[in-house]
């Protein structure tokens, strides 16, 4: 249940990107991705329940699952970076400064939580992945 609630909320913010920024491709990047996170992860929860003694079966596992950590944190940068670029540049475009203020707030908002989920899955992928 989780990875489709996950993809839910991932769809949810890709809406809002594309409605931010009116572009299909930013948000066809990222719906790809969210979509390829949750084939991983659904692939990767069906091997767990099939457990085999296989080797080979079980290299194949490693890499399909760092494969899913690394589409989550391309994801996660993708669109932190999407939304950066384009709070930066509606600042730009106004001269109010009050405005200037709200998306430099949201800005920082945006790198923190952007950076902390992609940070973290960088962090599962060095300390859990088979290097």
């Amino acid at each position: 249940m989780k990875p489709l609630i996950s993809t839910l909320v991932q769809m949810f913010f890709i809406y809002r990107l594309f409605k931010f920024s009116g572009s299909k491709t930013i948000a066809a990047f990222c719906g790809i991705l969210s979509m390829l996170n949750l084939a991983d992860t659904l692939v990767n929860a069906a091997k767990a329940l099939g457990v085999s003694t296989d080797t080979n079966a079980q290299n194949a596992h490693d890499w399909l699952i760092i494969l899913t950590l690394v589409v989550a944190a391309i994801y996660d940068l993708a669109s932190t970076i999407g939304l950066v670029y384009l709070l930066q540049r509606e600042r730009r475009r106004t001269k109010v400064h009050q405005t200037h203020s709200i998306a430099d707030r949201l800005t920082l908002w945006a790198i923190e939580t952007g950076l902390a989920t992609s940070m973290s899955a960088v962090l599962v992928i060095v300390f859990v992945g088979p290097f």
